[in-house]
């Protein structure tokens, strides 16, 4: 548009809406400014170009879905082999008796019986279990000497009674044995 000549000269034309010009025109291009359009399509090809969409959207969700679960798994099936791998790796630094035990572990996992230790010797495992005894003891000795135990109170000695069987107190009381005792009696020895 040409600049007005100095001094106000013509004023320009004035501004016309679009509008105002194509008023039959206005309601469509109002719609296209707000996102929207004409509504929706009617009739029975409209129905089932409509129900074609939406199994094309439900298939594509489908698909989405499937191919997240697809994912997930192989994600997994990957950390576990990468965990598998650096279990056997760390296995290596183990001693012998570690080793074996996590080989052990390993048959379990899989389905496979437990092996069964070998069995000690009763003379060896009443030595062994003496052994444990006096070790256990000698820990509570210690404890109770460093204060860390409470020592409980020892009992009485129950040691012969001044009027029971002391032919001190005077006069000597003698159970009787019952009758039929049931033991060996006086039968021989053969």
């Amino acid at each position: 548009m040409p600049l007005p000549p100095p001094g106000g000269g013509a004023k320009p034309p004035p501004v016309v809406s679009f509008a105002a010009r194509y008023p039959r025109l206005a309601g469509r291009e109002r719609e296209r400014e707000r996102g929207g359009g004409p509504g929706p399509p009617r009739g029975p090809a409209a129905a089932a170009a409509a129900e074609a969409s939406r199994a094309a959207r439900a298939a594509e969700r489908g698909r989405q879905e499937r191919e997240a679960r697809e994912r997930e798994l192989t994600d997994r099936a990957e950390f576990a082999k990468l965990r598998a791998e650096v279990e056997e790796y760390g296995v290596g630094g183990l001693g012998a008796k570690d080793r074996r035990r996590v080989a052990e572990a390993r048959v379990v996992k899989l389905g496979g019986r437990a092996a069964t230790r070998a069995r000690m010797g009763k003379r060896i495992g009443l030595g062994v279990a003496g052994k444990k005894q006096e070790r256990e003891r000698k820990a509570q000795e210690e404890l109770r000497q460093t204060g860390m135990l409470a020592t409980p109170k020892k009992p009485k000695k129950k040691g012969r009674r001044k009027d029971r069987g002391s032919p001190l107190a005077g006069v000597v009381k003698v159970k009787a044995r019952p009758a039929g005792g049931g033991g060996r009696g006086n039968r021989l020895r053969r």
